[in-house]
């Protein structure tokens, strides 16, 4: 008999008065680099495909960069999607071939790119440079070549009471955006860019218009549901072990408000509490 092994994580979203922080922000990243530049390559068409289960969401971001220079390059790619992000797959193409990559630490991955790449090969590692942040290398590209990127990650998203947001980097103003929210959710906004809600079965779907350039795409939501309703997401990726999530969401309160408490009092008439322990529990 086959047995799953089940990592689980019990999140308890509190309370969140009015006078709370809000839901912390980390610097995102999704771009390709030169070996010679710390400028991004040129970026030709860019698309995001999100969907958002209660608080699991699944983004797949695809790219196409173009070498506009008359030598060959190495690509040097960075993605930062946030604190607690795991990737899944990643992939580029040569022309019609498609590259599936392999995700491996930072140490591994380097090793292995070195030996490959002195063969003049393409070996597609995914290197894991510390939390939240990943990085591959792609050569060769070729003069004019156009490379096609592909990133797949999931994320538990961060709630507040009753709202979660969801965030992700994207570099054009004109990306082509679609987000799908299932579950019961309501007042639906973002700061960086237009929507588009139109409803479907279980849920809504976002599409966005232009928004601001090079900035990234953020979208608040709240949870319509009753307080203390439980939210879980299981994951099991095949052979390694897999995993599981539950938040329960306490109401929001006012800081003045002040929460009841149960008070026990305990009296011990032990004989270890004559003498010299007595004095001190005293003092």
């Amino acid at each position: 008999m086959k047995t799953l092994t089940v990592c689980g994580a019990l999140l308890l979203g509190l309370a969140a008065p009015s006078q709370a922080q809000p839901i912390a922000t980390e610097r995102l990243e999704a771009t390709m680099v030169t070996g010679a530049e710390t400028r991004g390559m040129p970026m030709g068409q860019e698309r995001l495909r999100v969907t958002i289960d209660g608080q699991h969401a699944t983004t797949t971001l695809t790219q196409v960069y173009e070498n506009a220079a008359s030598t060959v390059i190495e690509g040097q790619y960075r993605l930062r999607p946030g604190s607690g992000s795991h990737v899944e797959g990643f992939a580029y193409w040569n022309g019609e071939q498609k590259i599936v990559g392999e995700v491996f630490e930072r140490q591994t991955a380097r090793r292995v790119y070195e030996n490959v790449t002195a063969l003049r090969r393409d070996p597609g590692l995914l290197e894991e440079d510390g939390e939240g942040r990943f990085a591959f290398r792609v050569f060769p590209i070729n003069p004019g070549e156009k490379k096609r990127i592909e990133l797949r990650w999931t994320k538990w998203l961060e709630r507040r009471g009753q709202t979660v947001r969801y965030r992700a980097p994207i570099s054009r103003s004109d990306a082509d955006v679609v987000v799908e929210l299932v579950g019961p959710v309501k007042n639906v906004r973002s700061g960086t860019h237009r929507l588009n809600v139109e409803k479907i079965e279980g849920g809504v779907r976002l599409r966005t218009d232009r928004g601001r350039s090079g900035s990234e795409l953020a979208i608040d939501y709240d949870i319509d549901e009753p307080d203390w309703t439980p939210s879980a997401f299981a994951h099991a990726p095949g052979k390694e072990d897999g995993w599981f999530a539950l938040s329960l969401a306490a109401p929001n309160v006012p800081a003045s408000a002040v929460a009841a408490k149960d008070v026990t009092i305990v009296i011990d008439r032990s004989g270890s509490m004559v003498g010299e322990p007595l004095v001190h529990a005293k003092a």
